[in-house]
Order: structure tokens, then sequence, then C-alpha cells
């Protein structure tokens, strides 16, 4: 027997009939719903479908994992669990600050069992297997945008490489270097130039001096959970023998399921690549806000538009003017956006906060028109308004080889590395406890 589905009580009070004033039972499922609920559902359905071609299982990386990212097998940092525990562990009785505030762990002595026997300068260099390809295309491109989409794809192609070795490289000393050069006739320098924070600096220039990379890293490494995170702080340039110059900033890596779970490698937040000599911008998501959980997080979309941006002129003014108001400003918790008229605002000018200043992308006075679309992933492709452009793997890749005549500073000259390498495995030389540079 049908159950009556009432509507709500009339104007005097008395139930009535949902779709119906004559008090015969109605069928729930014969009450015609609004038209709009019938479009929402069509364009999730639309939408959702949209998202998944955003992931090519024809092109996917072996190790990509169904919710995004990469799975880690290395067997030997899934064994080395249980040293981690302890390492949390200690880490808690002893520096409870380190993880509530999120500590940069660079700054805390660690076990070298942990350890790669190499040295953060040359891993800086993983992601870079792809540059003599792109990179001389972008540099023999002739449209800035094309210029700049063969700079994006070297700049994701190097993200999944960079969990190529999941252990921990040796932090680098104070003047430490590490040279060499790639098969294509690219030559490497990197150094580090900071102990506190620490801080690397690296130039690579292409053959006949097509490009040159170069810029710094400051990465800081914190526990997050039951994950590790890390934040590539620095900036990145690409400058080309025309006089043209992108600057790159990069997302956010984790580690995560360190301690429980299956070890996966994930990347999320923003990039951006900038242009200012032709007003150029590209900005990228990796796991946008908005997609379906269904959605498997390494995927990404972005948009390369014309803007204009704030002269360094203006920037300088505006943190001059900062600066001169910060005794005041320090009874206050609120950050200082009230800068002298015609100037940025000190938060939007250098993206975040004075003391990030040097870190974050030029500013944005303008957004222009969107000149191109893009969408994919960083696991298997990048369409460029629906047509293929990069595909993972497909480049030759070029390996770093080291100088055969390096400087007595290089790291491959460190007792420790040297010790790790040798004797790996062996309970002597495991014991040691190596710490900050």
């Amino acid at each position: 027997m049908l159950k009556k589905a009432f509507s709500p009580r009339g104007v005097d009070g008395v139930d009535e009939p949902a779709g119906s004033s004559s008090g015969v039972a109605v069928d729930p499922q014969d009450v015609k719903k609004p038209k709009s609920f019938f479009k929402d559902k069509k364009e999730k359905e639309h939408e959702k479908e949209q998202w998944g071609k955003m992931r090519d299982v024809a092109c996917l990386h072996g190790d990509a994992a169904d919710s995004g990212g990469l799975h880690c097998h290395d067997k030997e940092l899934v064994n080395k669990r249980g040293l981690l525990q302890d390492l949390i562990k200690q880490l808690t009785l002893d520096m409870p600050s380190n993880l509530i505030k999120g500590k940069n762990l660079l700054t805390i002595s660690m076990p070298v069992r942990i350890f790669e026997p190499r040295s953060f300068l040359e891993k800086i260099l993983d992601t870079w297997y792809e540059a003599p390809v792109h990179l001389s295309n972008a540099a023999d491109a002739s449209d800035p945008v094309e210029r700049m989409k063969h700079v994006l794809a070297w700049m994701i192609s190097g993200f999944s490489r960079s969990f190529g070795n999941w252990q921990k490289p040796f932090n680098p000393l104070l003047g430490e270097t590490w040279e060499g050069s790639m098969e294509d006739g690219t030559t490497i320098w990197c150094e580090q130039v900071s102990h506190h924070p620490p801080i690397s600096s690296f130039v690579g220039r292409g053959p006949q001096g097509k490009f040159t990379i170069y810029g710094v890293s400051e990465p800081t490494v914190s526990f997050k959970g039951n994950a590790v995170k890390t934040k590539p702080l620095g900036r990145k340039y690409v400058r080309f023998s025309d006089g043209g110059c992108i600057e790159m900033t990069y997302p956010t890596y984790f580690v995560k399921n360190i301690v429980f779970g299956t070890p996966k490698g994930e990347i999320e937040g923003c990039a951006s690549l900038v242009d200012m000599q032709n007003g150029l911008i590209c900005e990228f998501d990796i796991s946008p806000k908005g997609k379906p959980r269904s959605v498997p997080s390494d995927v990404l979309q972005g948009t390369i538009r014309k803007a204009v941006f704030v002269s360094d002129e203006d920037k300088e003014a505006a943190a001059s003017q900062a600066s001169k108001k910060r005794f005041y400003w320090s009874f206050k918790k609120e950050k200082m956006t009230d800068v002298p008229e015609g100037h940025p605002p000190v938060k939007q000018a250098f993206g975040h906060s004075r003391k990030s200043a040097h870190k974050e992308v030029p500013c944005v006075e303008q957004y222009g028109d969107i000149i191109a679309e893009f969408s994919g992933s960083w696991l298997s492709h990048i369409d460029f308004d629906s047509e293929r452009f990069w595909t993972l793997n497909q480049c030759k890749s070029y390996r770093a080889i080291p100088s055969e005549k390096p400087l007595p500073s290089d790291s491959r000259f460190r007792k420790d590395l040297q010790l790790l390498k040798e004797g790996s495995g062996s309970k002597g030389d495991m014991g040691v406890v190596i710490g900050p540079p």
C-alpha cells in the first residue's frame, strides 16, 4: 500500500498530499522535481567526466597511486619505519615545540641510517633530466607563449623525478660545491652559500649559451602528522641568449604515510612562471580546490595570460614606507597593508609578508586576457587547449655527470659520504649521527 506523501501544511493548517489537492495518495517517484535538480546533476556528471580525462592511463607513471601521487616501493625506507617512529618519539619528548611549530627538520640532528650517500647539491639536479630537450626548444622558440610552454613542460617533467630516491640527502657544508655536466654539453655548478638557513645556489649553462638555469634553493622540511612536508623556497630562473628570462616558483612536496600506511609522494599547491619582459604569467594549481574526491590528487590545471606587473621601484618604495611604520605596527597583531597612495599594499606586493618577500613571485598589478589553458597530471601528460603538448617519459633524459677534476670543496670528498657509500649496512658506521650543516 502506498504511503501518502504530504506537502507542508496548507493555508488552513491542514495537511495536503504533495502534488494533489484532492487527498489522493501519490507515489513519491511521480512527484515532479525542479528542473534545476536535473540540471545540477547533469553538470556534476559532466564535470566529473572532464576531471577524469585529466589523467591519461595510457601514459601514466607505473607507480601512480589510484588516489593520486606516487607509491613508494623503496623496501629500505619501509624497513626503517621503526627508526622513524623512534626519531619522532625522541623529537616529541626532547623538543615538542619542533613538531607543534613545524620546525625545519634540516636543523635537527638525525641518524645516518635514513640518509642516502649524496649531498643535497647533487639531488637538486634530479629534476633537470629533460632540461636539454625542453630548454633548447624554448631557446629556439620566437613566440614568448610557445617558449613559456616549453619551460612549463621542463618544470612538470621534474616533479615525478623528485621522488626518484626516497631517502634524505646529506645537508651540504658551508662552501661545499658540486660541479659536472650533461651529455649535451650543459655545464653545472652548485654551491652551499648559507649556513643557517641552509641555502644552495646553482647555475647550469646550455651549449653555446642558448639557455642558463640559475637561482637559489632554500627548502624547509617539517613533520605534518603522518607526513613530511617540503616547501622549496627560493627562486629559479631560465635566461636565454636573446635576453628573455622566465622566473619560476614551485609547489609543496609531501611524503605521506611515513609511519603507517602505504608511503607515497604527493605534490600540492600553486606554482607559477613569470615573463615580465613580455607581460606573461603562467599559473597552475595541483590538486585544485573543487575537484571531486574520486579524482586523483595529481591532476592540475592552469592558464597562460597577459599581466601587468608592479615594478621593482614600486615594491622598494612600499617596503621602505613599511619599514618606517614597523615600530607602530609592532603593537598590533594584524599585518600592515596601508601604504602611500600609488603603491601596492605590502601583502599584495610581496605575496605574504615582508619576511618572505624575496621568496614570492612578482606582484601582478592587473591580469589581462587568457591566452592558453592547460590541464593534465604531473604523472602522465599536459594538454594545451585539448592538444597534447607533453607526455611523461617520452623525451630523452640526460643525467648529470660529475666532473673528473672537481674542486677540493666538492661534496664527493666528504668523509661521511664516502663511509656511507663504502660501508652501507655495516653496523659500525650506521651508528653515526649527522647533525645540521
